[in-house]
């Protein structure tokens, strides 16, 4: 996880031009590490229950105060992801797409892109790149498209 965390911030990066970014980032940072939160009982065996902070939920409505709904919304979808959510319509699949793209400037992402804008079929040789993906964002789309 902590990969994906560092991922997260790189990502974040993007809006380095944007007002009060510097303390903005500090915040994500910190609330997005993971931890340990509790433990878990179950009879005989305790579980570590381990994830980011409870704060991490908070974020986009501070960005939306700080940058707009629309930079508040982009930011909701990737902490959705980082903490393991799945993708839930075509209209996340595709800003998680163009996000990848951006990421990556690999072009396959925005063939995809383009397939689910013109409800084209998405054959399995167009998923092929995506399969050797390790990262949360790229699973959550294979899990999506197929």
């Amino acid at each position: 996880m902590e990969q994906e965390n560092l991922k997260l911030l790189e990502y974040f990066d993007k809006f380095k031009e944007y007002n009060n970014f510097d303390n903005l980032k500090k915040k994500l940072d910190k609330d997005s590490k993971i931890r340990h939160i509790c433990d878990i009982n179950l009879g005989d065996v305790t579980i570590p229950y381990i994830g980011p902070s409870e704060n991490l939920k908070k974020f986009p409505k501070i960005i939306a105060k700080e940058w707009g709904e629309k930079e508040s919304q982009e930011i909701r979808y990737i902490l959705k992801y980082y903490d393991g959510g799945d993708i839930e319509n075509i209209s996340e699949a595709i800003i998680i797409l163009e996000i990848k793209h951006q990421e990556t400037s690999n072009e396959n992402y925005l063939k995809l892109k383009n397939k689910l804008i013109k409800n084209e079929k998405i054959e399995d040789n167009d998923l092929e790149f995506l399969i050797n993906e390790r990262d949360i964002m790229s699973t959550s789309l294979v899990f999506f498209l197929i």
